[in-house]
């Protein structure tokens, strides 16, 4: 299917090189501003720098797939439970989706890895901040099979925009399949 999307990168490719220059001045600007604010954080987190011009996207999805693997093998080795690594973004991935091999997988990942933040402004003091984290489903919504039961998801978000809709399961038990 051919998107009428254009990439960031395809965006930047048409600037003129004055203006790439004003970008990465302005991208410059908020790095060092965002850096300066969150010095005393540093510890809590590792920030790697995109080079500027390039495709973040591609690099925050190797950084999670690589801690998952890091921490699956720490695990293993101390023999405990992998620690889950999550990625916090309200990018939906819709053009990720098209350059996989393997789609499924990619949306199996998703649906598990990516937690959505939202921020509110309350309407008594709008200059404060509310951030709330919406963390993938314990279940998939998908068909589960244990045995001679099935649970069938019937409802789900009319689009990636509302993750929130609640999924309804209906339960189906194959009684030709004998008791158990």
């Amino acid at each position: 299917p051919q998107s009428s999307h254009t990439s960031d990168e395809d965006d930047i490719e048409e600037l003129s090189d004055e203006k790439k220059t004003k970008y990465d001045e302005l991208i410059k600007k908020y790095d060092d501003k965002w850096t300066k604010q969150n010095d005393d954080k540093a510890s809590l987190f590792e920030l790697y720098r995109v080079p500027p011009r390039a495709n973040d996207d591609w690099f925050w999805m190797y950084a999670a797939i690589r801690c998952e693997e890091q921490a699956r093998a720490l695990a293993e080795k101390e023999g405990q439970a992998a620690e889950k690594v999550f990625v916090i973004s309200n990018d939906l991935m819709r053009d990720h989706f098209w350059r996989m091999m393997v789609p499924q997988s990619f949306l199996r990942w998703r649906e598990r890895h990516v937690c959505r933040v939202r921020i509110t402004f309350p309407e008594e003091d709008v200059d404060k901040k509310e951030y709330s984290f919406e963390m993938p489903s314990v279940y998939s919504a998908r068909i589960q099979r244990q045995g001679r039961y099935c649970h069938v998801p019937i409802t789900r978000p009319v689009d990636d925009q509302q993750p929130e809709t609640e999924t309804k399961w209906l339960a189906v038990v194959n009684k030709a399949a004998g008791s158990e």
